[in-house]
């Protein structure tokens, strides 16, 4: 008659043989008690090289170790050999070339393209987060920027915009040099045409008390360029307001 369950056998004839195989006792239905399912069989196991990972196994419970199938660790690297990471504090914590949204508890999150918003080179694809937006340049030339269209690469900025790059300085109206701001064309911009650079009295007649006030004005190439003279028909004639 068959021996009860989880008694040994009395014959000796279910030695353990292994893990997941028998136990040393019967079932009650003539035949040898195996390793019940809660028993382990292989720790979980991390595979550093293609972060696939493979969660514990545990027996069949009719003497076969039920090992499960491999899972990957998602977006993260293995932080272990027994596990996956499940934050980021670096990019290197990531897998697939993705980057870490922050230095303590972050996630990772696929590179950015060229003409979205960043803070820093290392959310882009290219590496380079210029004028606040992924560019496939370092850096933007004098005058261009890189945020002024979609396809995130430098464009000219507009006529009388801000140099951000600090390469045009303001030399002052009485160079008729660069205003600090730019043309619209790529290049610093010179004052305009109405900018007044010098103005100066002359005595030319001075028996007949004649003088002339001459005001010079920006050519807008960069040159101060003398106007028409105005005579003053004295010679009170002031350097800044003209004829007296």
């Amino acid at each position: 008659a068959n021996v009860g369950s989880g008694t040994t056998e009395p014959h000796a004839r279910c030695a353990a043989n292994g893990t997941c195989g028998n136990t040393g006792t019967c079932n009650s239905a003539g035949a040898c008690t195996q390793a019940a399912t809660t028993v382990s069989c292989a720790a979980a196991a991390c595979n550093t090289t293609t972060s696939a990972f493979t969660p514990a196994a545990f027996c069949s419970g009719s003497g076969t170790c039920a090992t499960p199938a491999a899972t990957t660790c998602g977006a993260y690297v293995c932080a272990s050999a027994t596990a996956c990471k499940t934050s980021c504090t670096a990019d290197t914590d990531c897998v697939g070339g993705d980057y870490c949204t922050a230095t303590t508890g972050g996630s990772c999150a696929v590179k950015k393209g060229l003409g979205t918003t960043c803070g820093t080179g290392h959310e882009c694809g290219s590496g380079n987060c210029v004028d606040g937006v992924c560019c496939g340049t370092a850096s933007c030339p004098t005058c261009q920027a890189c945020n002024l269209n979609p396809t995130g690469t430098c464009a000219n900025v507009g006529g009388g915009a801000a140099d951000e790059t600090g390469t045009c300085k303001d030399q002052g109206a009485a160079s008729c040099g660069t205003d600090g701001l730019c043309d619209g064309l790529g290049h610093c911009q010179d004052y305009g045409t109405s900018t007044v650079c010098a103005t100066s009295c002359s005595i030319v007649l001075p028996d007949l008390l004649v003088s002339e006030f001459v005001t010079s004005s920006c050519d807008g190439a960069g040159s101060c360029v003398a106007g028409l003279p105005t005579v003053c028909l004295s010679l009170a004639c002031d350097n800044t307001l003209g004829c007296q």
